[in-house]
């Protein structure tokens, strides 16, 4: 289980983009809980169902802009049959773009 955290602004995008090098969707169950008293932080945890999968192969950056973004960086080795469970805290006003890759999103 990977523990991520990363300080953002209310009304932004927390953006969920899980694939692999070749572009390929990584299936992603994503379960998300809301917060409104201090509304600054995205709080992540990501479980690989696929042992294989090496440690920091999923990163939570900061967009630049006050939001963030959950990706796979290009460098990092994923195989085509591995699935991913996101849940986490975000702030109350906050908004979500998941590329679930057919996973449940809630």
């Amino acid at each position: 289980v990977m523990k991520t955290s990363v300080e953002v602004k209310p009304q932004q995008w927390l953006k969920i983009a899980l694939r692999t090098s070749s572009g390929q969707h990584v299936p992603t169950e994503v379960l998300l809980k809301t917060e409104n008293e201090k509304c600054d932080m995205v709080e992540l945890e990501v479980l690989s169902m696929d042992s294989k999968t090496p440690q920091g192969a999923v990163v939570l950056e900061t967009d630049g802009e006050g939001g963030a973004v959950l990706s796979i960086p290009e460098t990092a080795e994923i195989s085509g049959d591995s699935r991913f469970i996101v849940t986490g805290l975000i702030p109350e006003k906050f908004h979500v773009h998941a590329e679930t890759g057919g996973g449940d999103f809630e």
